[in-house]
């Protein structure tokens, strides 16, 4: 898990597959590559192209070998991935805004929601329906010609899955790094994206105010 100790400053993962996935879904582990939103130790792990496709096949949503051609594509046109990029970290940070809301049980940004659609419109645009187990059939994308938003496609498409939930949503948002997670709690209690990291960070906090002010 790519994540920082107490006392020392955050510093970006070597590869973005190290972040540990606690979402419990695609889009919520796409919105959760950046830690800390918003704070002086904000950690963006997609800092280039590259890593974006990194994620995407360690998710399992690309293959290593459409992976490694997309990559040698990206590198011929380096403008237009990091128009790519920009794309992703726009619709990752539609997600957040998304998903954040709902777990406050708020009403998402209608603003957001229509992001949201018009790019789950586009990736279905570049879709095709094929058997992808026994008797599944579901939107896949082919690896040639090489697209350098290939990556984010199948996050903006399965992400409707997300909105699709009844109320009361299963949505959390992390009170300490900003992560979303579905909570499939048995009583809805879960309130942090790891009890091991970031509820292990805010019990040290609370046992030091104690002893503090004692």
């Amino acid at each position: 898990m790519a994540r920082t100790t107490p006392g020392i400053p955050a510093t970006p993962a070597k590869d973005v597959t190290q972040v540990e996935r606690v979402g419990g879904h695609p889009a919520l582990d796409f919105a959760n590559t950046v830690s800390w939103r918003a704070q002086d130790r904000e950690i963006d792990y997609l800092r280039d192209h590259a890593a974006l496709i990194a994620w995407s096949c360690s998710a399992g949503l690309m293959t290593a070998r459409e992976a490694q051609r997309l990559e040698r594509h990206a590198r011929t046109q380096p403008r237009h991935a990091g128009a790519a990029l920009a794309r992703a970290r726009g619709l990752r940070e539609t997600i957040f805004r998304i998903g954040r809301a709902m777990a406050r049980g708020e009403a998402p940004p209608a603003d957001a929601l229509e992001r949201a659609h018009a790019a789950r419109v586009e990736a279905l645009r570049q879709a095709r329906i094929a058997r992808t187990g026994p008797g599944v059939w579901a939107p896949t994308w082919r690896a040639t010609p090489p697209h350098l938003d290939r990556p984010w496609w199948p996050v903006a498409a399965a992400f409707a899955t997300v909105l699709e939930h009844p109320e009361p949503h299963p949505l959390g948002v992390c009170p300490d790094c900003s992560w979303l997670f579905l909570d499939t709690s048995h009583n809805r209690s879960r309130r942090w994206c790891s009890s091991g990291d970031c509820g292990n960070r805010a019990r040290g906090r609370r046992f030091r105010a104690r002893h503090a002010s004692t």
